[in-house]
């Protein structure tokens, strides 16, 4: 038990277990209408950590699909985009922007990247963004053709390779740190959606209904605040997933200047 938990990095223990293992609690909730208090044995224990890893990886895999199409049918709201635009205003005085870096370094190390392969050199975030590499792949109808588009087409065809190239690099403990934030706080307000889901379909009450009722005295706040700690839990998943890509095209960028005359970074 001790070498698993060894070896569980930031994006199991956030991603992952953390929001499993809140699901659990809250199902044990519906049953022993207490949070705080609790007595656990060693047994309670692993259970809690193997079960949410377990189910919190089921989890992860729906809300990592779910979060994708909503980056791909709601562009502003996709934070490789924002974050790649925001790196191009920054470089745009030196006359190089980081599409075309990408270019000229894949070009220079020969390098034809493969969209639709598995990046196994990285972490797990590494892994999602060797997935997004297909995602443009397809053409674009007429509504979508516009610069959001086209900074999503390229971005998500060239993004695998920036990461596979920065692995180890730059900012690198920083962006693996922003990432499980992210996938913590999406993780966290899907599994709060499907628990609020999944007991109004069963007619029981909310666990996190019936526990802010415990401090909370006026019943007609509780939902605004649940609802408010909703937004606030996608806007700080999406603010943290910006600042991993902004980081990441920041020192891509930086490496591509401080190896332009090199044939490999």
């Amino acid at each position: 038990m001790g070498d698993f938990i060894k070896e569980l990095n930031i994006i199991d223990f956030l991603g992952l277990l953390l929001p499993g293992s809140f699901l659990l609690l809250m199902v044990n909730y519906t049953q022993t209408h207490k949070l705080t208090g609790l007595e656990f044995t060693a047994a309670d224990i692993i259970f809690l950590i193997v079960g949410g890893y377990v189910v919190g990886s089921l989890l992860h895999d729906i809300w990592e699909s779910i979060e994708l199409i909503i980056w791909k049918n709601f562009l502003p709201t996709n934070p490789q985009i924002c974050a790649a635009r925001d790196v191009d205003a920054e470089v745009r005085m030196n006359n190089d922007n980081l599409k075309n870096a990408v270019k000229k370094i894949l070009k220079n190390d020969n390098i034809t990247p493969n969209k639709n392969s598995d990046n196994k050199t990285g972490n797990d975030s590494q892994r999602t963004d060797a997935q997004q590499g297909t995602c443009g792949a397809q053409s674009p109808s007429k509504q979508q053709k516009t610069r959001w588009w086209d900074d999503y087409h390229w971005i998500c065809q060239e993004n695998p390779m920036i990461q596979t190239i920065l692995v180890e690099k730059g900012n690198y403990r920083k962006r693996i740190v922003f990432d499980g934030f992210h996938v913590m706080m999406r993780n966290l307000l899907y599994t709060n959606i499907l628990i609020t889901v999944i007991t109004l379909f069963l007619g029981v009450p909310n666990p996190l209904c019936e526990f802010l009722r415990e401090y909370i005295k006026n019943p007609y706040i509780i939902w605004p605040i649940i609802i408010a700690g909703w937004i606030l839990m996608w806007r700080r998943s999406r603010h943290y997933a910006y600042l991993k890509y902004k980081y990441s095209y920041e020192d891509f960028m930086i490496l591509y200047k401080n190896n332009k005359d090199k044939p490999v970074l």
